[in-house]
């Protein structure tokens, strides 16, 4: 009996320390790429299929009269990595809580 309360703790510490490990933000599943442009008054929305690296959804969109490329994570640390890999083609309009809108 003490090896499986011993084991079912290593369990519940290794879950917990993924959770945390996470690097900023949940692992749960973030908004669609489309709700975010919604959300900062975006037109012309269009999906992207499939979406790039790192990036968990994707849309094209017109935003504030400029064309923009919108994209959501399932963590922010993915968000990071997309933003700074974007950078090396695109300026960085906004990011937010695993999503981010470059330049389109």
């Amino acid at each position: 009996m003490k090896y499986r309360t011993t084991a079912a703790a290593l369990v519940a510490v290794a879950a917990l320390a993924g959770c945390s490990a996470s690097g900023g933000g949940t692992a749960s599943q973030p908004p669609s790429a489309a709700s975010v442009a919604h959300r900062l008054g975006c037109t012309g929305i269009e999906p992207v299929s499939p979406p790039t690296l790192y990036a968990y959804d994707e849309a094209t969109a017109t935003c504030g009269g400029h064309p923009a490329d919108i994209a959501t994570f399932r963590m922010d640390k993915l968000r990071d990595q997309w933003v700074a890999a974007a950078r090396q083609f695109t300026g960085i309009e906004q990011t937010g809580d695993r999503y981010a809108v470059a330049d389109g």
